[in-house]
């Protein structure tokens, strides 16, 4: 059975989340609850592209940059959130076969060219990358 556990690393980006968002922190949260207690969504958190166009309630995506680094990091993102002009990203590990690390929550401005997706000196990235190479020896 799938499990998905939050690193110790994404809490002060939790944290961050309720002080400036709460409603978007709850719904986050709940989507995070949700996605524990039920193994079929939990299966599709590395199906890249599942829920692109909005077929289902959220989209995920490997994070391509990283993933071709030859780290399995991947992305989930709320359409809810992004209809209300919220872009936050989960950014989670996978650790075959089946368990799931939550590695940080962060904002998505595909039009900033400093965004963490594209900027390995981000403070973002820099923080996930470190934290997924402690936990998996990169």
């Amino acid at each position: 059975m799938p499990t998905l556990k939050i690193h110790r690393s994404a809490g002060p980006d939790f944290q961050g989340l309720y002080e400036d968002d709460p409603k978007a922190a709850k719904l986050v949260a709940e989507f995070i609850e949700q996605a524990k207690e039920t193994p079929e969504l939990l299966d599709t958190f590395t199906d890249h592209g599942y829920g692109k166009e909005r077929s289902a309630t959220y989209h995920v995506s490997k994070w391509l940059d990283q993933w071709h680094k030859g780290r399995n990091l991947w992305r989930v993102k709320i359409w809810h959130l992004e209809n209300q002009g919220k872009f936050y990203r989960i950014v989670y590990a996978f650790d075959p076969p089946d368990a799931y690390y939550i590695l940080g929550i962060t904002t998505h401005d595909q039009n900033d060219p400093k965004d963490f997706y594209d900027d390995e000196s981000h403070a973002f990235t820099k923080r996930v990358v470190d934290v997924y190479d402690a936990l998996f020896g990169q």
